[in-house]
């Protein structure tokens, strides 16, 4: 387990649904376990740490509900890839919107969730 595909601290903090006053000042990724430092103006400065299958989930969870896509990762024989499928009927293989081989089941979801991200327009490309 990697999980060396986290790479903005931005996607992270809304995956957490931290508020927009709150930072996360540091994060690294120690085999299983992502940890992060938060600096709140409610909270003060605080760390957290999550098993990296479970904040892959939180990632899962936020492309669904955010964004109304589904992610499917799967295994071939060059690495991890996954599928982002819109509302279950418009389905779009990763090449199409993405091109990368990940290490892992949640490096896959994390690299989805990143592209998610950076492509405001996913569902207009999705659809076509």
């Amino acid at each position: 387990m990697s999980g060396k595909s986290i790479k903005t601290k931005e996607l992270l903090k809304e995956v957490l649904g931290l508020t927009k006053e709150a930072r996360i000042m540091f994060f690294d990724v120690d085999y299983r376990e992502v940890i992060y430092d938060i600096l709140s103006p409610i909270n003060g400065h605080y760390q957290e740490k999550k098993n990296t299958y479970e904040l892959a989930f939180e990632y899962k969870e936020w492309a669904i509900t955010e964004h109304k896509l589904n992610i499917y990762p799967f295994k071939t024989e060059l690495g991890w890839q996954f599928d982002i499928s819109y509302d279950d009927f418009h389905s779009c293989n990763y090449k199409a919107i993405y091109e990368g081989i990940s290490t892992n089941e949640p490096d896959a979801l994390f690299d989805a969730c990143e592209w998610i991200y950076k492509n405001k327009k996913t569902k207009e490309l999705l659809e076509k």
